[in-house]
């Protein structure tokens, strides 16, 4: 291939990116002028009022084998069950982030409706999944009067909606927080939107693990009972959850 060719197949490349990276971008510009149209319950401004629940739902699910978000528990998908409890700590604001849109059911809190808005993920298709990507992409989405947000993984059946309540109130005097049971669970982790800068340039060096991106932020770490990280990533996991546990998360 001569040189010229090679230097056409990467302006070609480049274009492609730009246009998939502009496209992602107005995805998340309505996504959060959705998030944040006023909710009637959030006048007062208390902190889960301000704070975005999200659920991480973009990765691959190889070892789970198919969709793990689209799995049941207790008759409904773990998506719908992960909102339903971040729904339950009186978050209003309620996003899944990545992956393709799909139906997610009503959550209820105050007689008030609320239901989840999609958040696409901030990547072209040759980034790698990572789940510090996702959580970018959800503060991405995060502008005046939210403030902050709650990160989930999907697949925390178990998870108590008190954790996210005491997640929420340890941003109060830190900029990041994340359950710690027998270890640091980065699958339920919260963020100050000021902690946005510093998590962007952590990815854009390739530190995409959520212990290094966040080891020079202020980090406050709520202790958890390590029954509620319960590992589903296989569906065999998940059935063993389901006859073990049902009915335990309460």
């Amino acid at each position: 291939m001569s040189r010229g060719s090679c230097r056409q197949c990467r302006s070609d490349r480049r274009r492609v990116r730009s246009r998939a990276l502009s496209a992602v971008s107005r995805a998340v510009r309505s996504a959060r002028a959705r998030l944040n149209t006023p909710s009637p319950t959030s006048a007062g401004r208390a902190p889960a009022a301000t704070t975005l629940g999200a659920v991480l739902v973009g990765g691959a699910s190889s070892r789970f084998g198919s969709d793990k978000a689209s799995a049941h528990y207790e008759g409904r998908t773990l998506l719908d069950h992960a909102l339903e409890v971040l729904c339950a700590a009186g978050l209003q604001q309620l996003a899944y982030v990545g992956g393709a849109p799909r139906d997610t059911a009503p959550h209820s809190t105050n007689q008030s409706t609320h239901r989840a808005i999609h958040v696409p993920d901030l990547s072209s298709p040759s980034d790698e999944r990572c789940a510090l990507r996702g959580v970018v992409s959800a503060l991405h989405a995060v502008s005046p009067p939210l403030q902050q947000a709650v990160v989930l993984a999907c697949d925390l059946p178990l998870l108590r909606a008190q954790t996210i309540v005491r997640l929420v109130a340890a941003l109060d005097e830190s900029e990041a927080s994340v359950a710690h049971g027998e270890q640091d669970h980065w699958s339920c982790v919260a963020f100050r939107i000021s902690a946005l800068p510093h998590l962007e340039a952590s990815l854009a060096q390739g530190r995409r693990a959520m212990h290094d991106a966040c080891a020079e932020l202020k980090l406050a770490r709520v202790y958890v009972n390590e029954f509620e990280f319960t590992n589903v990533n296989t569906r065999s996991a998940l059935d063993e959850v389901i006859t073990k546990h049902a009915g335990r998360r309460e």
